[in-house]
């Protein structure tokens, strides 16, 4: 992984104030003396400033890690995302095919109940002519028995 440029920045800071320090370091000639006490100010605040620049830069490690924690994160949410759409699909797949048969089978049925009406308007027919050849055959029967009687009469006159 890169260091990031904020970094970086930080990193270069704390070197620049290290090396004051060191420079700050004072000769013992009373001239100098003065100068030295202010150098010595400004190699202690040189430590602090390169003290602050490096808990920056662990800072800004830090916030790169998370920030890559989040982006592994967000790539899974991704995946997951794509996984259950992916789901989502073939679910819907299977619904429009179990509905194509359902449609199917409706037609089947329609074809059936039109097949049965069918067969039910023979059998009513077949049940009328039944009926009209019962009446025929009773119509029958009383012509023989009128006959019968007929012939019982004009035996019993001849």
């Amino acid at each position: 992984m890169s260091i990031p440029v904020g970094v970086k920045r930080d990193l270069r800071k704390a070197d620049t104030s290290v090396s004051n320090a060191k420079t700050g370091v004072c000769d013992t000639t009373v001239s100098n003396a003065k100068s030295c006490v202010s150098n010595v100010g400004n190699a202690k605040s040189s430590v602090r400033n390169a003290k602050t620049g490096v808990s920056n830069a662990k800072s800004s490690v830090r916030n790169a890690k998370t920030g890559v924690s989040n982006s592994k994160t967000s790539v899974s949410n991704a995946k997951s995302s794509v996984r259950n759409a992916k789901t989502g699909v073939r679910n819907a797949k299977f619904r429009v095919r179990n509905a194509k048969s359902g449609v199917a089978n409706a037609k089947t049925g329609v074809r059936n109940a039109k097949t049965g009406v069918s067969n039910a308007k023979t059998n009513v027919r077949n049940a009328n002519t039944g009926v009209s050849d019962a009446k025929t055959s009773i119509s029958n029967a009383k012509t023989d028995v009128s006959n019968a009687k007929t012939s019982v009469r004009n035996a019993k006159a001849g």
